[in-house]
């Protein structure tokens, strides 16, 4: 028995300090704890499936930086450096990507070539990456509400959308009304401080307060095998489906929904950007041959990861939804008085640009960094920093 009491005693101890930490752990989250997009500090390497990505460079490394943004680790003093944040939906994200392949890398070399930087009255440029699949402008707006206290300044913030809109409304199955509640907060942020918290291993605050902790400070890097190889799957599912949309139906809901929540964006963005570049994405918008159609694994009328899909658009349907998209896209961001830039011809419509029918390789990611970087400083020529032009 002597030996009973000290173990219960140190038993009860260590689980009253648990329990301490946890709960301080919660404490510290909802006071200090912010939205990130990405996971600050997190480092990936990611090896390509070749069967589902035959057409990429085998290994995508990914590089978050403090701020959750994909891209180089931000000055602590901004005197000399303009920033620049883009965002978007997987074209902007580049998740099977090196990061040195991405547009928005990129974009950052080119902003920093010399004599660059002083077009915006700094010395160096820094480009943080926030984009992630299937952001609607919906979601895109909750977003930018939760990181944009991050930012102390923003001299340009860079729209790369419209492509999202159409794809989240196919997986929504042409919905005549939208879902009123957003997804989970996991779903649109990588590190965010809210619960629900519980007891079990999984859900406690001091589990995400010690991953935080060890990102930063251990240099790990999560290696990811394999990626990619349901893409093989779902191109022969597309190419096997039982039925087929031939026609597109009325997208006025789809059009309705972009327009309020363009808007709500790009409003929300104005109040804390010198300067919002609104860019129209371009897509391989052309007729694809019976070869060329096995490329393509988008366009199912649900969601492909989620479900089983037999139901697919035709080609030339998704291209006229995509379209519709883009028209309205332009038309809202100039009513906003926004500068707008229609990208649509600006990346050639092959497989050497694109790996399918959305998304770009190396080579593609070059020619819309380079567009972009003329575009950006055409207008930082005539007008300034504050430019707002059409």
């Amino acid at each position: 028995m002597s030996f009973v009491a000290p173990l219960v005693g140190a038993g009860a101890a260590a689980a009253l300090g648990a329990a301490g930490a946890e709960l301080a752990s919660r404490a510290w989250l909802s006071k200090h704890g912010r939205y990130y997009v990405w996971p600050p500090y997190w480092r990936a390497e990611i090896q390509l499936d070749q069967k589902g990505l035959p057409w990429l460079p085998p290994v995508a490394r990914w590089s978050i930086n403090s701020q959750g943004e994909r891209g180089a680790e931000p000055p602590q003093d901004w005197t000399d450096t303009a920033r620049v944040v883009v965002a978007g939906g997987s074209t902007t994200e580049c998740y099977f990507l090196d990061q040195e392949a991405t547009w928005a890398e990129q974009l950052r070399g080119l902003l920093n070539e010399p004599g660059v930087p002083e077009r915006f009255s700094a010395k160096h440029v820094h480009v943080g990456n926030i984009g992630r699949s299937v952001m609607d402008a919906e979601f895109q707006t909750t977003i930018f509400e939760k990181v944009l206290p991050n930012y102390d300044r923003l001299d340009l913030v860079v729209l790369f959308m419209g492509n999202s809109e159409a794809v989240r409304w196919m997986h929504l199955r042409e919905a005549h009304e939208y879902p009123k509640e957003q997804p989970p907060t996991s779903h649109l942020f990588g590190a965010h401080p809210e619960g629900p918290f519980g007891w079990k291993p999984s859900t406690l605050a001091a589990r995400r307060v010690v991953s935080g902790l060890k990102r930063r400070y251990m240099n790990h890097t999560d290696v990811l095998e394999r990626a990619g190889k349901r893409l093989a799957e779902l191109r022969l599912r597309r190419a096997h489906a039982a039925n087929w949309i031939d026609r597109m139906s009325d997208p006025k809901p789809l059009l309705d929904h972009y327009d309020v929540s363009l808007r709500a964006l790009l409003a929300l963005l104005k109040t804390k950007a010198k300067r919002v570049l609104y860019i129209a994405q371009p897509w391989l918008d052309r007729e694809l041959n019976a070869e060329e159609q096995l490329r393509t694994w988008n366009f199912g009328f649900g969601r492909p990861y989620q479900e089983v899909l037999d139901t697919y658009y035709r080609y030339e349907v998704a291209c006229e939804m995509l379209h519709a998209v883009r028209v309205k896209g332009v038309e809202v961001a100039q009513e906003m008085g926004v500068e707008v830039y229609d990208m649509s011809g600006a990346v050639p419509h092959d497989f050497e640009h694109y790996y399918d029918s959305l998304h770009h390789t190396p080579l593609g990611n070059r020619v819309v960094a380079e567009r972009i970087a003329e575009r950006i400083l055409h207008a930082q020529s005539r007008v300034g920093i504050n430019a707002s032009a059409t």
